[in-house]
């Protein structure tokens, strides 16, 4: 690693360089504020020991520079005079650990280690990000119809802004598939997700304590920094509807410490909070689900709306789906008949795009031709019990209405023409 020292004592200096040297670091060192950063400009440094006592500018000062320059810049803050409020006030700041002079020379070793193996993850998630971007990116969002013109409007406006964020919509409209655009859409796109359900937020908020899934611990005294210092960049909270009231109420008074109201909600720079609500089938008033209070949080809502009401995405997404098929299974490219076309445009689709999804999935996994006919979709009635026995799924009464509506264009046309 690239290591910079920023310390007016000429002593620690000399101690700090001659330990690191020997850990098979390159390192540098300044004696003030002023000359570390023109030197931390000069060269991208991992790691910068940071003294807060310094004539002229101030670690405080100094730090906040830093992070402005380059947020990944990890900073372990070295001082003789430290206190509980300087600690805090750095940590809050972004700076990756707090130590007291004179040093413990094997605890430093393991810090150094750790950022170490923080900055190679890093490195690691990159390229793995760059790769998920390719999903994830904003233009793989249909966005045919006007109203999900509005919301690729939005994700676009507040990918930059770092605010926490509320997504709307009902089950399997694309909630988490939107909560990822706009991580990999903002600033923070390299670093790590974590999702949060509905169990794990109330387990984190009466215990103080979770460990995720994902293999990290977060403790409730912590949060987010300990996230922050990980490298996650974006923590989804799922199933807001699903709480109690009383985790509610411990997730506002948790969420308001955090952001306080007097700040901007972005104030922890590089990390969002995404909130997912999700509203019963046909359901118009999203605002009671949840408190007054914990609504009022989030000053950036986009409400996604169901695929009945974005009409003009249905078969785009299909033939999508049927092209993520082929690419997985293999095989031909299909083609979607026009009953099948207009059964896709009447239907209500009460499971919104992961319904469309399953009955996509089904007609390429039994469609015998290149071409998705109306027979498939009786095959797949017949075949997909879930289907079958579905309330509102009348195939047949969809189909002799889409059949209705194909006469009617084409005498449409001839009297046109």
């Amino acid at each position: 690693m690239k290591i910079l020292i920023i310390d007016d004592d000429q002593g620690v200096r000399n101690l700090l360089t001659e330990f690191i040297t020997e850990l098979n670091h390159t390192v540098q060192a300044k004696a003030t504020g002023e000359e570390g950063l023109v030197e931390f400009g000069r060269t991208d440094y991992d790691l910068l020991f940071l003294d807060l006592q310094m004539p002229g500018m101030d670690g405080f000062e100094v730090l906040r520079r830093i992070k402005e320059i380059n947020n990944d810049a990890e900073v372990i803050i070295i001082t003789a005079f430290g206190s509980v409020s300087s600690a805090i006030e750095a940590l809050n700041m972004g700076a990756y650990a707090y130590i007291n002079k004179p040093f413990d020379f094997q605890e430093l070793e393991r810090i150094i280690e750790r950022v170490k193996e923080l900055i190679e993850l890093r490195q690691a998630y990159r390229l793995l990000a760059n790769e998920r971007l390719r999903s994830f990116h904003i233009d793989n969002l249909i966005a045919v119809s006007p109203t999900m013109r509005t919301v690729k409007q939005q994700i676009v406006e507040l990918s930059e802004i770092g605010s926490s964020v509320l997504l709307i919509g009902e089950p399997g409209s694309g909630k988490r598939f939107v909560s990822r655009i706009l991580h990999f859409s903002g600033k923070g796109k390299e670093s790590l997700i974590i999702q949060l359900n509905a169990e794990d937020i109330e387990t984190f908020l009466e215990k103080g304590k979770f460990r995720h899934s994902d293999g990290i611990t977060l403790a409730r005294t912590e949060f987010p920094r300990d996230l922050i210092r990980q490298g996650y960049g974006t923590v989804i909270l799922n199933g807001l509807n699903d709480l109690s009231p009383g985790s509610i109420n411990d997730l506002c008074a948790l969420l308001n410490q955090v952001f306080p109201p007097s700040s901007p909600k972005e104030s922890y720079r590089g990390f969002r909070l995404i909130a997912l609500l999700e509203i019963p089938h046909h359901f118009t008033d999203p605002e009671i689900l949840i408190s007054e209070s914990l609504w009022g949080f989030f000053s950036d809502i986009i409400r996604i709306p169901p695929l009945r009401y974005r009409n003009a995405c249905i078969v785009p997404l299909a033939q999508l789906f049927f092209q993520n098929y082929v690419a997985e299974k293999g095989g031909r490219n299909f083609y979607i008949s026009q009953p099948v076309r207009e059964f896709l445009r009447l239907y209500d689709w009460p499971g919104n795009i992961s319904e469309l999804k399953i009955i996509v999935d089904r007609l390429a996994a039994i469609c015998t031709s290149r071409l998705v006919s109306a027979k498939d979709l009786e095959t797949v009635q017949k075949d997909y019990k879930e289907y079958a026995e579905k309330p509102g799924f009348d195939l047949g009464g969809i189909l002799t209405q889409a059949e209705r509506s194909l006469i009617n264009k084409t005498f449409r046309q001839k009297d046109i023409s």
